[in-house]
This record gives structure tokens, C-alpha cells and sequence, in this order.
């Protein structure tokens, strides 16, 4: 009564419901949770058959979830083991997946990664593992950089699949103050101002490859740039000339003039 107590008030909504609750167990740098699969049906991940056949093997391996008081909280889970019911499929036995709970092979739970991109995002990696191990958490940088590129990774390729851009944007950034071979083409959604991609290199053909990804965009925005105007008139996009860089150039244009007008010293 009391494990089920705790599970509710805990991890409900947080923990898969065929995971039971079996002890506690913790010392001065961690806290254990042990949870034991009851689950009557669990779907083949090599060829997706629904078996109801549970061998009596079992999976058992640690998950880190979120500090908890300073420590480092672990989930052992004692996975069940199914036989595949499909005859065709190559393998005969495979383990329940609960992936909603924690992804195939990782040692995280999908909450205690989603919390470690958010730390990330905030302060930077090196700032982030500081913090999180000041909390009990064990975890390094470059997993934190890990997860901030797989969860970029992803985030492009949705971006590329998108069929509602209209208006694109572009700019160049230089990943290294200074460096101009660090440079790189940055693509934003001109109507919601946020970044679609990024690519290393500001030349054209590079420009026009960023471009050929989102074929529903007509029209094209950037700093007038001789490589990125002539992608856009290669691409066959309606050019823009941004707000920023037309008051900038008239800002100039007027300075200019009042330089040549007034004389150096007065």
C-alpha cells in the first residue's frame, strides 16, 4: 500500500502504468526506485507484431530521472521479455519498450533530458553540468552537447518538411568573431522570426541549396548580398530588400552627404 501510495503521489502521469513499485532504497549521494513490469502485452519493435506470449526472462538496467533532495535519483526497472508472435519476424524474442518513459537504450528518462536541453539552452554546458551536479545529478558536458545537437537535429529536419513558409530570410553569422571562414548562412521564417536552418559557407551555391529545401516560399528577404540575390533570382524568388539594411544605407547615404557638404573645420 505504502509503494502504491508513493507511486501515485510521486510519478503519476510521470511513470508508465504497468510499472510497480517495489522498494526504496537510498544513501547519502543517490535514491533507488525499483519497478518491476506488469504488463500483459507488449509490441515487437523489429517488425511491430502485438504479442501477448511473456517468456521468463527479464531486462533489468538503471535510469537516471531528475535530482530529488540533492541526490541523484535512479529508476531500476525490471523489463519483461515477449516471445514475437510473427513467424516471419527474425527475431524470436525481443524487450517491452516504454518509450514515453525513457528512449531505446538511453540511461535518462524523456523528462530528465528534456530538463537537461532546458539548463543547456539557459547558461551553456559547462554552466549546466555545474548546476546539475551541484543538484545531485550525474552527467557531464559533453552528454549535455549531445542532447542539444540530437535535439537541434531534430528540430531541422521537422523544419525542412514544413510546406507553409512563405516568406523566407536570410543573414550570415560567423561561428567565430572575426573569422570570416567561419561563416555561415542563417535561414528564418520572416513571419514568425524564428530560424528554419543553418549552413556553414555564404556563397551562392550554398545559399541555393538552403533555398531548393523550402519550395513554398516566394518570397525572399535578405541584405542584398551579391550571393544571396543571385540565388534568390536563381531560385526564382520575389526579392525583398530588408527594413534594417534600406534605413541603414539611408543613414549612410545622408552621412556621406553631410561630410561632403560641411566643411572639416568650423
Amino acid at each position: 500500500i505504502e509503494m502504491e501510495a508513493r507511486k501515485f503521489f510521486d510519478f503519476d502521469g510521470i511513470v508508465p502504468g504497468c510499472l510497480m513499485l517495489q522498494n526504496i532504497q537510498q544513501d547519502k549521494k543517490e535514491i533507488q526506485y525499483f519497478w518491476e513490469s506488469n504488463s500483459a502485452e507488449a509490441q515487437c519493435p523489429f517488425c511491430g507484431t502485438l504479442s501477448t506470449r511473456p517468456s521468463n526472462d527479464y531486462y533489468t538496467k538503471p535510469i537516471q530521472d531528475i535530482p530529488y533532495n540533492n541526490k541523484a535519483a535512479y529508476h531500476v526497472v525490471r523489463f519483461k521479455k515477449y516471445f514475437c508472435e510473427n513467424s516471419e519476424c527474425k527475431y524470436e524474442e525481443f524487450i517491452e519498450r516504454l518509450s514515453d518513459f525513457s528512449e531505446e537504450d538511453a540511461r535518462k528518462t524523456v523528462r530528465f533530458k528534456k530538463y537537461c536541453i532546458g539548463r543547456s539552452l539557459g547558461c551553456g554546458c559547462n554552466h549546466a553540468e555545474y548546476e546539475l551536479r551541484t543538484e545531485g545529478a550525474v552527467i557531464s558536458n559533453d552528454t549535455l552537447g549531445r542532447y542539444l545537437k540530437s535535439e537541434a537535429a531534430a528540430k531541422i529536419e521537422d523544419n525542412i518538411m514544413r510546406d507553409d513558409v512563405k516568406v523566407l530570410a536570410v543573414d550570415d553569422i560567423n561561428l567565430r568573431k572575426g573569422d570570416k571562414k567561419s561563416g555561415c548562412t542563417v535561414l528564418l521564417d520572416e513571419e514568425t522570426h524564428k530560424v528554419l536552418i543553418i549552413i556553414k559557407g555564404t556563397t551562392k551555391e550554398m545559399t541555393k541549396r538552403a533555398l531548393e529545401m523550402f519550395p513554398s516560399a516566394q518570397f525572399f528577404s535578405s541584405d542584398r548580398a551579391t550571393a544571396y540575390s543571385s540565388a534568390g533570382a536563381e531560385c526564382g524568388k520575389t526579392q525583398i530588400a530588408d527594413r534594417f539594411h534600406l534605413i541603414k544605407n539611408a543613414q549612410e547615404a545622408i552621412k556621406n552627404a553631410l561630410m561632403a557638404s560641411i566643411p572639416a573645420t568650423i
